[in-house]
């Protein structure tokens, strides 16, 4: 189901067959470097919501979408709860509420995680000359 789902994401983006392809040839082609004295200028502004989701945040959303539906579809009883635990289905259960649960798994790669510095709040800084790169992967 998930590879279908998969494949339907990836068609409306372009012709590719995996989200990671899909997201990297969005972001290509809308972040690629203009300028070779500043590469990372485009970057900066860059706006994650243009992209297509990655697997893990699709994975989420459809266990959302489909614990909806159960809850639509038993919408007609007293109680339409089904006997499906919503923390299985893409939410966090937390203080008797659902959050959404965005993705499983780390939010970045390990390899960039460990090639951009961050402050010491856990943020990445604001200024681009902060950011330290290095090739040691």
């Amino acid at each position: 189901m998930i590879d279908k789902m998969e494949r339907f994401v990836c068609d409306m983006y372009n012709k590719v067959s995996k989200l990671t392809e899909a997201r990297y040839a969005v972001f290509r082609k809308s972040y690629a470097p203009t300028k070779q004295s500043n590469p990372l200028a485009k970057v900066k502004g860059a706006d994650s919501s243009t992209l297509p989701p990655s697997k893990s945040v699709l994975i989420q959303k459809v266990n959302r979408t489909n614990y909806v539906i159960m809850l639509w579809k038993n919408a007609h009883q007293p109680n339409p709860n089904p006997k499906v635990d919503p923390s299985q289905c893409g939410w966090i259960l937390k203080d008797g509420h659902c959050q959404i649960l965005w993705f499983d798994g780390d939010q970045m790669p390990t390899n960039i995680t460990h090639n951009v510095s961050v402050t010491d709040e856990g943020e990445p800084t604001e200024d681009e000359d902060d950011y330290v790169l290095s090739n040691s992967d």
